[in-house]
């Protein structure tokens, strides 16, 4: 009968010895080991009893071999478990979000990171760097801080994340989850003035004062806005539009 086991003690100083499931085995290199490396402390093995329960011959596992084997199982195992359960995701996507808002998270995604929201003169800032001087200070414009942390940027992440909220509460209302990247969006570009105003009645100072109204000027919305706010108001629209077609 062949088990596996574990090796407690190697053949430095006599015999060794192994042990499977509460039992234990003596060994010794020259009548059971069989491997061409010693046996190592620790060290996993194949071994093979007789009838008598009396220990006949000992080999290494092949560490080597035996990972291979754990990814075949692994693999095997994604397979026959896993992969159901990510088609079953799929359809759940595909059936209460749609193809139309996937692509929308995904293009907001990139706009949120990737676009000028607003301009400084010649520096761009896309949404979470303006979400960042809403967080903090305008500070955050010269230290280019960004702002996907913090109470705003867990709102902005919530909202887009309320795209997906129909897969997992079966209601009418879930649809209009959409509709919050549009209400984080707005929230967040009409705050972003009144902390940079905030800030500036703070400074008593007039030349600095100034400088900062002279700043303040110079912000204009980029093109990065105009377009988050068009996949934005798309979004609500389909939360709409599924609010008053899809069932309950």
């Amino acid at each position: 009968m062949q088990k596996q086991g574990k090796i407690l003690r190697d053949c430095a100083n006599g015999n060794g010895l192994i042990s499977s499931q509460g039992e234990k085995w003596e060994f010794n290199l020259e009548t059971h080991w069989k491997s061409d490396n010693p046996p190592q402390t620790g060290g996993g093995v194949n071994f093979v009893v007789d009838d008598n329960n009396q220990l006949v011959s000992v080999e290494a596992i092949d560490s080597r071999a035996e990972l291979e084997q754990k990814l075949r199982n692994f693999g095997g195992k994604l397979k026959t478990d896993g992969l159901p359960v990510a088609q079953n995701l799929g359809q759940g996507l595909l059936t209460h979000v749609g193809i139309p808002k996937l692509v929308l998270f995904t293009l907001l995604l990139i706009t949120w990171y990737g676009f000028n929201g607003l301009k400084l003169g010649d520096v761009g800032m896309n949404f979470f760097d303006v979400l960042a001087i809403v967080n903090k200070s305008p500070e955050t414009i010269q230290n280019g801080t960004g702002g996907s942390s913090g109470l705003y940027g867990v709102l902005a992440w919530i909202s887009l994340l309320a795209i997906f909220l129909p897969v997992v509460w079966k209601s009418r209302i879930a649809h209009l989850g959409s509709v919050l990247p549009l209400v984080i969006h707005l929230i967040a570009f009409i705050g972003y003035r009144f902390s940079i105003r905030s800030h500036f009645n703070n400074i008593n100072n007039e030349f600095l004062r100034g400088m900062v109204d002279g700043v303040l000027e110079n912000i204009s919305f980029g093109f990065g806005f105009y377009v988050s706010l068009l996949l934005c108001l798309a979004c609500a629209a389909f939360a709409a539009w599924d609010y008053l077609t899809k069932p309950v």
